[in-house]
């Protein structure tokens, strides 16, 4: 596996800046604080990724 650096991941201004607002759950919190890559399943929207 190749290790990863800062500048592999997005910003989340550019991710999420097509959207007026994010709304957050404590679920969605506790798996963002852990590390947890987000995807379509954790994500409610009807705009892709």
């Amino acid at each position: 596996m190749n290790q990863i650096s800062l500048s592999n991941l997005i910003d989340i201004k550019i991710l999420f800046k097509n959207y007026q607002k994010i709304i957050l759950n404590d679920y969605l919190i506790r798996l963002i604080k852990n590390g947890v890559y987000l995807d379509q399943r954790q994500i409610i929207t009807t705009e892709p990724l």
